[in-house]
């Protein structure tokens, strides 16, 4: 089990998107090299690369790099579906496939994963917990920090890290 400290990355983004209403965030863990994933298994170390790798194609609206690490039977609870869990991959595509206003700013967006913690529950489980903080601007101009809770389930199959199962909270 590995416990690391917080992360962020510099703000970020994404001409004529609304980071909030499309739920897309830049993010994440260490890079490597950081001092940080020393301190975590090389398994643990390629578990938060994933996670890190996930919330960029988020971020970026990259559907591609997006389903490169998701599985095709993806599940997950989120506050967009409302307490009903979400099975498969149309749901999180329409996010994706959102037009932007090319009249409205980009928002700098900041996400910090605070203290991720990385649970290996098989040779092919892994489990990873966290709090993310996103920061951004509201209308006003104003700062504002939103945080959610999350947890991201990757099963390894023929190899591979696949992303098969995600719950995200916002905080009661």
């Amino acid at each position: 089990m590995a416990c690391v400290p917080s992360f962020s990355c510099p703000p970020t983004t994404r001409p004529g998107s609304d980071p909030v209403a499309r739920h897309a965030r830049r993010a994440v863990p260490p890079r490597p090299g950081d001092p940080a994933v020393a301190a975590t298994t090389p398994v643990e170390g390629e578990i938060l690369d994933l996670t890190r790798q996930i919330l960029s194609a988020v971020a970026a609206g990259d559907w591609a790099a997006y389903r490169r690490l998701v599985a095709d039977d993806l599940t997950c609870f989120e506050p967009e579906a409302r307490g009903q869990l979400v099975e498969g991959l149309p749901f999180h595509e329409f996010y994706f496939k959102l037009p932007t206003d090319p009249a409205r700013s980009p928002r700098p967006v900041t996400t910090t994963i605070a203290s991720p913690v990385v649970k290996l529950l098989s040779d092919t489980v892994a489990l990873v917990a966290y709090v993310r903080l996103t920061q951004t601007l509201d209308d006003a101009g104003r700062p504002v920090t939103k945080p959610c809770e999350e947890t991201r389930i990757w099963r390894k199959t023929g190899g591979h890290w696949k992303h098969v199962h995600f719950h995200r909270s916002l905080p009661t």
